[in-house]
């Protein structure tokens, strides 16, 4: 990585320039920078796919932003409605479109969503991955409803947020951590229960007890290290909505080491 100063790219009619106010590292950044994820891009590449800041300039065909408005990226920028394409996913913010990892970034009109007044630019600039991953997980893809159970792993972006949201919602919550030394912060965002076990140890047996004979829906970010387990922590007719990302590219940089 070398920091560079380079030309602002020359805006179309259709793009908004915004001055950068925070940026948010995701895991899928680290993995870009490793070469673990996407590691046939092509190079240079600007990182990082979650910003917020200040609209500077509009070309002269942009109705929705006015400079002044406060303003953050949406991740896959094509997608705005509906089920999702092969073909929206590579329009994709820091890979392998441009990061914006930069002190001003041009964004197509339909790239960017209001920032609410009620967050700071640091504050929503950690949503478009990590939060609307866990939403769309947990109300999308699982319809969490009522008093259900929902069980989380780790403490990665996603899980944190799963939390949150879930809590939000009603629901109740079991969160799953390899340190005691994280248990009690995940019970600071709301976990109603936390299950400590290290690498490789049994938590699904746990995790029914603390539930009461299963959960109702898991938000799985492991994959195939995690999915087992995850489908016995499950009561009847129990859900697991998986974003199986972390655990493939743990397993990469392990054997990379």
């Amino acid at each position: 990585l070398i920091r560079q100063t380079v030309p602002l790219p020359e805006p179309g009619p259709g793009d908004v320039v915004v001055g950068v106010g925070a940026v948010s590292l995701n895991f899928r950044d680290y993995a870009i920078a490793l070469g673990l994820y996407a590691p046939n891009q092509s190079l240079p590449l600007t990182l990082c796919s979650d910003a917020a800041g200040t609209v500077l300039a509009t070309g002269r065909e942009v109705k929705t932003w006015r400079v002044g408005d406060r303003v953050t990226t949406h991740y896959i920028q094509d997608w705005l409605s509906g089920r999702g394409t092969a073909k929206v996913q590579t329009k994709t913010l820091g890979s392998p479109l441009e990061g914006v990892l930069r002190n001003v970034i041009v964004i197509p009109e339909h790239g960017l969503v209001r920032t609410p007044d009620y967050l700071t630019d640091i504050e929503a600039a950690t949503l478009p991955i990590a939060a609307l991953t866990a939403w769309s997980a947990l109300v999308t893809t699982a319809c969490v409803k009522g008093d259900e159970f929902v069980l989380v792993q780790g403490s990665g972006g996603v899980s944190l947020f799963g939390i949150q949201i879930a809590k939000a919602l009603g629901l109740k919550v079991i969160a799953t951590t390899g340190s005691a030394a994280k248990a009690q912060k995940l019970r600071e965002l709301g976990a109603d229960e936390v299950v400590v076990a290290s690498h490789g140890k049994d938590w699904s047996t746990p995790v029914r007890r603390a539930s009461g004979g299963g959960v109702d829906v898991v938000l799985d970010v492991g994959g195939g290290a995690t999915v087992a387990q995850s489908v016995k922590a499950l009561r009847h007719q129990g859900r697991v909505s998986a974003s199986d990302f972390l655990a493939e590219c743990s397993r990469r940089f392990l054997w990379a080491l």
